[in-house]
């Protein structure tokens, strides 16, 4: 997650052992990280490359690599449940985010969803983050402050966004609500023309009950509803197959677009 090709203090690596374990941490001077096969000084890591082979004390080697996103969010610590990847990388790109823009999302959760929208929108943009749970947020800023390299360009609300909703021209509105028919009325007056409202849901009923709130509002139109699947494949020598196991149904994605009204007075 780090534009060097070395490992320095205070960098997050991921070790893998044989047997594809893996181990998230953050590189500390003195540290030490520990772990069935034995330790490994954190010394060891730091000035090496990423893509190394770090061996423990029990002479068992482990790879160090540089975590993608993804990897940091599925290891990271997590006090809620997470959007996975596959969700994240959809809800950004239906959300169509761009650097410079601003956001409102809810609620903050682990701050796993803040973290893909901060990395979008760059150094330039705004997230306004609410959430309710006042006891969540000091681990979300950590983890954000872990995921994005230290941005700072958000403000957390511990507030109900259903009450204290605000703004005005917002590019888009991310929520991860279990109600959020509740809010399209408020969202039409925050978006900007051509803004987006994303909404994501775990169950059909719940997004049945948003597309026909959303339809019967003059200022959306283009409402859609998209669920992705992930599947991986076992690929040896000898044989293709997919995976025994898949990610499968984690939660239904719902995009509409903010429009101005079709017959202006």
């Amino acid at each position: 997650m780090q534009p060097s090709q070395t490992f320095l203090s205070g960098d997050l690596a991921l070790l893998k052992d044989a047997r594809g374990r893996q181990y998230l941490i953050t590189l500390e001077s003195d540290g030490t990280f520990q772990c069935h096969l034995g330790f490994i000084k954190h010394d060891q890591i730091i000035d090496s490359q990423h893509g190394s082979w770090i061996e423990t004390n029990k002479n068992h080697l482990l790879f160090a690599q540089s975590p993608s996103f993804a990897d940091a969010v599925t290891l990271v610590n997590r006090g809620t449940q997470i959007i996975y990847p596959k969700d994240l990388g959809l809800i950004v790109n239906i959300a169509n985010l761009q650097s410079g823009d601003n956001v409102i999302e809810a609620g903050l959760g682990s701050g796993i969803l803040t973290s893909a929208i901060l990395r979008c929108i760059g150094t330039t943009g705004h997230v306004t983050s609410y959430e309710i749970n006042e006891d969540i947020i000091p681990l979300a800023k950590q983890n954000i402050r872990i995921l994005t390299n230290g941005l700072t360009n958000f403000t957390i609300k511990q507030a109900n966004i259903n009450r204290s909703l605000s703004g005005t021209d917002m590019d888009s509105i991310i929520l991860d609500l279990p109600e959020p028919w509740k809010l399209i009325n408020r969202s039409s007056k925050v978006l900007k023309p051509g803004g987006r409202l994303v909404c994501f849901l775990p169950t059909i009923l719940q997004v049945h009950k948003l597309t026909s709130a959303l339809h019967e509002n003059i200022l959306f139109t283009s409402v859609q509803t998209t669920e992705t699947l992930q599947r991986e494949w076992h690929v040896t020598k000898n044989s293709a197959r997919p995976s025994h196991r898949m990610i499968g149904h984690t939660g239904f994605i719902t995009v509409a677009i903010r429009c101005l009204p079709r017959h202006p007075n």
